[in-house]
């Protein structure tokens, strides 16, 4: 079955070098293989498994983008771990509304690994042209999966449709690969989900409705030897509204 695998990835090869667009979603169930199979194709078009290209989040796309050298494989592998679930979907679906429409200046071949592709938007599903979808079809054996290629139709009302080209079976990825990757894959998700939190938290500071009693106590804190004046002249507001406020503090 593998060589099935390595044909497609051979296959998708030759469709970069005739200038052609590539891009290939992979979803699934928890735990089914996603990222043994991205890996699995990423090595087969690489030549060799590899940990170059490998992103986690939109941001990094695009910034792996402007760097990879032509007809790479870049992989945005899930990151089922970073905070703020909903942040990171709408981070991603900008930078692959983005990454999409160049990927064939450079002849990329662009592999994204979510667990539901419902979450991307529709447009930005619209232009990927090979689906995997992955499942354990007894909940205890990993590594099925079923490839489906999207089809336009003439019709511009009706919805394109995925046509069934192959079901697969993978084999577990090498253990001394598992060993290299997953402690590579676990520090760059730490490092995400640290600059998640401080992008969100200077997000809700920057939201967040200030009340003149707050402005007034944050200069008091500042400045505790200020007057009502001396407030109302910084905060560029009224002295006697100043004052009043002081006595309910």
């Amino acid at each position: 079955m593998a060589d099935r695998l390595r044909a497609f990835c051979k296959f998708l090869e030759r469709r970069s070098k005739k200038n052609w667009d590539n891009a290939v979603l992979i979803d699934g169930q928890e735990g089914s293989g996603k990222s043994t199979l991205a890996l699995l194709i990423k090595g087969f078009y690489d030549g060799g498994l590899n940990l170059m290209h490998v992103v986690y989040d939109g941001n990094d796309l695009l910034s792996e983008m402007e760097t990879a050298p032509d007809g790479s494989c870049i992989l945005v592998d899930e990151g089922k771990d970073a905070a703020n679930r909903r942040l990171w979907y709408s981070d991603l679906n900008i930078a692959l509304g983005q990454a999409l429409s160049i990927i064939r200046d450079k002849n990329y071949l662009l592999v994204v690994n979510i667990p539901r592709a419902n979450e991307l938007d529709t447009h930005v599903i619209n232009r990927f042209h090979y689906r995997f979808w992955t499942y354990t079809p007894n909940k205890q054996d990993r590594g099925f999966v079923q490839l489906y290629e999207f089809v336009d139709v003439p019709f511009a009302k009706q919805k394109r449709w995925q046509r069934y080209r192959f079901h697969y079976r993978f084999p577990q990825l090498p253990e001394w690969f598992e060993k290299q990757y997953h402690p590579f894959k676990r520090e760059n998700l730490d490092k995400k989900m640290r600059e998640y939190r401080e992008r969100a938290l200077a997000k809700d500071k920057k939201e967040k409705r200030i009340t003149k009693r707050d402005l007034v106590r944050e200069h008091l804190e500042e400045h505790p030897s200020d007057d009502a004046n001396a407030i109302a002249k910084a905060l560029e507001t009224d002295p006697g509204y100043i004052s009043r406020l002081l006595k309910s503090i």
